[in-house]
């Protein structure tokens, strides 16, 4: 697996980089032959969700959070 500059690790709270629900990463699923995902949990309106995220398209910085330097 590619190291990444910002890691996530199983449980960490997540985002997709374009927004969207505040996420918990739950364990690797494949996605492709080649690619292995990020499945994670959501809730909407009280409703369990799931999906599957390539890692590279998931930020552990909330999307309000302020740029770092």
């Amino acid at each position: 697996m590619e190291n990444l500059k910002e890691e996530i690790k199983l449980g960490d709270v997540v985002w997709l980089k374009s927004g969207g629900p505040i996420m918990t990463a739950n364990n690797w699923d494949t996605m492709t032959r080649s690619e292995l995902g990020l499945k994670c949990y959501w809730f909407v309106q009280g409703q369990l969700c799931e999906g599957i995220f390539s890692s590279h398209a998931l930020t552990k910085t909330a999307p309000d959070a302020p740029a770092q330097r």
